[in-house]
């Protein structure tokens, strides 16, 4: 057994092709009484503590090294809810459960019997071939061309024979999608100040680098069917939801600026001024988790439901509500909104007048934000408000300036 690396919300960092398949809550070892977690995927068995604790109550276990599973069967006077699983034939793990034993089985006797394990895509190169005159010539294009039919043709027969087999072609892709946004984010991490780049060039950089992670998808999302229980389903979806919105890039800490009084802040640059993405409204971030999650799309109560939970789980983001308009919305728990108010004085300062609509399509943000962020600064004392046939336009306040 080896120790289960976790990401920031508790979820396990999966393997390259690996998925999940059944989760289940309330389950002891047989030497241990704290309740664990348990995750089966197609790759590893993980075990996880339900708890705060020390990574040393998380371990896994690889599918390749079970070597046999014994589930008692109940009768009329017993009920039998434990499960034996040797390990290497000499390592006996007893689990005991509480609900879902017999779900958690069969879904593991199915795994070890795929084997999936044996079937990684393994990347090979084609060696370049020596010349070949008949494939030289108007004939040898003509021919490379039926060729090329010919393989398109098979492929598409093979990917169609059957559900499993068009499944498989579509998990190669989504495959492909993940390992080049791993290349991607090692890219990232590898850029450093010996190798400057331009601030332009490093915001298409970030901006490209987030439009891909969002559109790439959810390798292994979770689903009712993979989890056992209601409460358990809204925890893991919770903590998918923050993996997401953090390591996608959907929403970015925020920056604040040191100053005391945005109109006294003539120094501050442009990427000083930008308003990042520190703040992002449901239905918006309903439209993109669902995007990514493909096919197993959730309910607006599955996504509220789920919003509810970050606290309780101690996870690095949270549902707030805008008192004016009603409007929920998810921020990092670090955000300050005083600082963006701040912000939006301080733009308009440097750019001039802006209506909220100019603010939205300038910053890239919704319109109910850029709505919000001006009258919050209006009531600062920030801004102030010119309202006429041309609709609601925002001014610095230069009153506060000549007081100050």
């Amino acid at each position: 057994m080896e120790p289960l690396p976790l990401s920031a919300s508790g979820r396990p960092e999966l393997l390259q092709d690996e998925t999940e398949v059944f989760t289940v809550a309330g389950v002891n070892l047989a030497s241990n009484t704290a309740p664990l977690l348990v995750r089966l995927s197609n790759f590893r068995l993980m075990l996880q503590s339900e708890g705060k604790t020390s990574t040393n109550s998380n371990f896994h276990i690889h599918l390749q090294t079970i070597s046999s599973v014994e589930a008692p069967k109940s009768s009329f006077l017993w009920t039998r809810n434990n499960v034996k699983i040797m390990v290497y034939e000499s390592v006996l793990v007893e689990l005991i459960f509480t609900q879902h034993r017999d779900i958690f089985v069969t879904h593991l006797q199915k795994q070890l019997e795929k084997k999936s394990w044996l079937n990684k895509a393994i990347l090979t190169t084609k060696k370049p071939q020596g010349f070949d005159p008949s494939k030289a010539g108007v004939s040898g294009l003509m021919k490379a061309v039926e060729d090329k039919q010919k393989d398109a043709d098979h492929n598409l027969a093979e990917a169609f024979k059957d559900m499993d087999a068009m499944m498989q072609k579509a998990e190669e892709l989504v495959q492909l999608a993940n390992r080049l946004g791993t290349k991607l984010e090692s890219h990232s991490a590898s850029s450093s100040p010996s190798h400057p780049q331009g601030t332009e060039d490093k915001e298409a950089a970030a901006a490209f680098h987030s439009e891909i992670m969002q559109k790439m998808g959810i390798w292994s999302p979770v689903t009712r069917d993979n989890t056992g229980g209601t409460e358990l389903y809204y925890q893991e979806l919770a903590r998918e939801l923050a993996d997401f919105v953090i390591k996608r890039g959907v929403l970015r800490n925020s920056n604040p600026l040191s100053v005391g009084h945005a109109v006294s802040a003539p120094e501050s640059t442009e990427e000083d001024l930008k308003i990042k993405k520190d703040v992002i409204t449901m239905a918006d971030l309903y439209c993109i988790f669902n995007r990514a999650r493909g096919t197993e799309l959730i309910s607006p109560d599955d996504l509220m439901n789920a919003c509810r939970r970050f606290e309780s789980l101690g996870l690095p983001i949270r549902v707030q509500r805008f008192e004016n308009s009603g409007v929920n919305y998810v921020t990092t728990d670090s955000y300050d909104d005083k600082t963006i108010y701040i912000r939006v004085a301080s733009l308009l300062q440097k750019r001039g007048p802006l209506t909220a609509a100019q603010l939205a399509a300038t910053q890239g943000i919704s319109l109910p934000l850029a709505q919000h962020y001006m009258r919050k600064a209006e009531e600062s004392g920030l801004l102030c408000r010119d309202e006429s046939s041309e609709g609601l336009i925002f001014y610095p306040n230069i009153f506060l300036r000549k007081v100050s």
